[in-house]
């Protein structure tokens, strides 16, 4: 049996300063939203570093209405590529 490639998750969280500085310093998935539902997202993306990735949306992003996030840890940056495509076709996001 293959093992389950999302290891740790977040939850949907407001998109503040303090809750991504609590993300980990890990590979994963970040997703980006308009609004806590799921069919309001406005990015997915991956990350070797999901705390780093985040904090420069965060910090810089030219991104308009991002008002909460999530993330998913995983083992590999393979696994997160794999979940990053299959979710951005799942959502209509290319």
């Amino acid at each position: 049996m293959e093992a389950e490639p999302i290891q740790q998750k977040s939850g949907i969280l407001p998109w503040t300063e303090e809750n991504i500085k609590n993300t980990p310093e890990v590979i994963g998935i970040y997703v980006l939203r308009s609004s806590p539902t799921n069919g309001d997202i406005i990015l997915v993306e991956k990350s070797t570093n999901l705390k780093t990735a985040l904090l420069d949306h965060y910090r810089e992003s030219t991104l308009l209405g991002i008002q909460f996030f999530d993330w998913y840890a995983v083992g590999t940056e393979d696994e997160a590529e794999s979940i990053r495509e299959l979710w951005s076709l799942k959502y209509n996001l290319h």
